[in-house]
């Protein structure tokens, strides 16, 4: 892989889980004027739509790495992979947040456990890791999408054309009025996969086609928004959600790179913190923001400087746990990670 294209990735996996923590952390709802309400509602909304590049961001790259060099000779080898990187990391954070969960009271029955771990029927106990399980459920559909991708000619269709017809006809089960459509489109967790489905579709077809491309690949995106744009009429609010999800390809090419931003020892903290950040935050981040609260009382203030010291405390837990389990039990940091870091 291309050393720009491989550092983009290292670098903006880092930026964008926390990106994540931030979303998570949430607004405070107490603002004491007038201004201090309109700019921390205005924040909260920042965050809002960052989390959702971040999750674009997130699926755009997973399809691109499943998908580079992918052939149904080696979809195996990529499928052992995947459970290795994502579900045997995804089930073993399942099963710590259900302990400490049970620690402080709570209460799980097996039903409740596998119909939120693996049916997809409410979000899992680490709820933040469910991409993880998307993903790998769409690693094991990749053959269907190969065989399009693998056929240069359908016709007179072009795979490209298939892609951009998979994601509009993606964006219309959100307007469909039948009774499978919205039980479908309504259970569980399906509507987050629909949403980040265009990523995730349109980042392996650039890992199967484009690879290390230069510039001029960003020609299929830019025809995505354009067709997206054509449909606004029919779908409102197609052309912003398409236009933030080709985002991730823009950044994967055409974000230079600079030197203090390579090889930086926290990146290998990425998968950790994303894994972490809830399993703390409720004794953790109230009592951030109340201590803030009691310094300089403004809710706006509360909710930027709340969200980036809650980071730095998940960071120095994470980095804590990355360095014991690494000197202790390597091999379960291993598993604990999938192989990151």
């Amino acid at each position: 892989m291309k050393k720009e294209i491989s550092q983009r990735i290292t670098i903006f996996g880092f930026v964008m889980t926390c990106i994540i923590v931030f979303y998570h952390c949430g607004t405070p709802k107490i603002a004491i004027s007038s201004f201090d309400e309109k700019w921390n509602t205005y924040l909260g909304t920042v965050f809002d739509g960052l989390a959702v590049l971040a999750m674009s961001w997130f699926f755009t790259i997973t399809g691109f790495l499943l998908f580079y060099n992918l052939t149904l000779s080696n979809y195996l080898i990529k499928i052992k992979s995947r459970m290795v990187s994502l579900l045997v990391p995804y089930l073993l954070w399942q099963i710590i947040y259900v302990i400490k969960s049970l620690v402080s009271g709570g209460d799980f029955s097996g039903k409740y456990f596998m119909d939120t771990v693996f049916l997809l029927e409410q979000w899992p106990p680490a709820g933040q890791l469910w991409y993880l399980y998307a993903v790998f459920l769409l690693a094991l559909l990749s053959p269907i999408f190969l065989l399009i991708f693998k056929k240069k000619k359908v016709g007179i269709l072009t795979p490209w054309f298939l892609v951009l017809v998979i994601v509009i006809l993606t964006y219309r089960i959100w307007f469909l009025s039948s009774d499978i459509a919205i039980a479908f489109r309504t259970y569980g967790y399906i509507p987050n996969i629909l949403m980040y489905f265009p990523a995730y579709i349109v980042g392996a077809f650039y890992g199967y086609f484009v690879k290390d491309g230069d510039d001029s690949s960003l020609k299929y995106c830019v025809s995505m928004i354009f067709v997206a744009f054509m449909f606004e009429g029919l779908y409102e609010g197609i052309t912003f959600d398409i236009l933030i999800r080709m985002l991730p390809i823009f950044i994967l090419y055409l974000f230079p790179i600079r030197e203090f931003m390579v090889d930086r020892k926290v990146y290998k903290l990425s998968f950790l913190v994303y894994a972490l950040h809830q399993l703390f935050k409720g004794e953790c981040l109230g009592c951030i923001r109340n201590f803030i609260s009691q310094i300089i009382p403004y809710a706006i203030v509360s909710n930027v400087f709340g969200r980036f010291l809650y980071l730095f405390v998940v960071i120095g837990i994470a980095s804590v746990m990355y360095m014991v389990l690494k000197k202790v039990c390597p091999k379960g940091l291993k598993l604990l990670t999938g192989g990151r870091g």
